[in-house]
């Protein structure tokens, strides 16, 4: 589906280029779920933090206006690529320091082992 690829695509390019380190590593892991039901993509990277505000807007909870709201559309792109597949968009930091990105998706019913 083009919209997996578009949010895989996104979150490598952006943990290149919002990276700070001389050397930007980005590490890309694609994982099943214990119950085979689900693939993980999971992007990680050295650089600094997703700022909290980039990440808070995801949340339908949260109330965007004028002056609290992301700096693009990105991210919310690549939610909504994600959701719209049946799948979960998380964020989390990496140790000892960067981010980790991870994408789950069912299992397409079409898939073969």
């Amino acid at each position: 589906d083009k919209g997996v690829h578009y949010a895989i695509s996104h979150a490598i390019e952006n943990a290149i280029e919002h990276n700070d380190q001389e050397t930007p590593t980005v590490v890309v892991t694609v994982t099943e779920d214990q119950s085979g039901d689900h693939r993980g993509i999971r992007i990680a990277d050295n650089g600094p933090p997703i700022p909290d505000e980039e990440i808070a807007v995801l949340d339908e909870t949260v109330q965007t206006s004028s002056t609290f709201h992301g700096s693009g559309v990105g991210l919310w792109v690549m939610q909504w690529c994600v959701r719209s597949l049946g799948g979960t968009l998380t964020f989390d930091e990496n140790d000892p320091r960067g981010n980790i990105v991870s994408i789950s998706l069912p299992k397409p019913d079409s898939f073969e082992e």
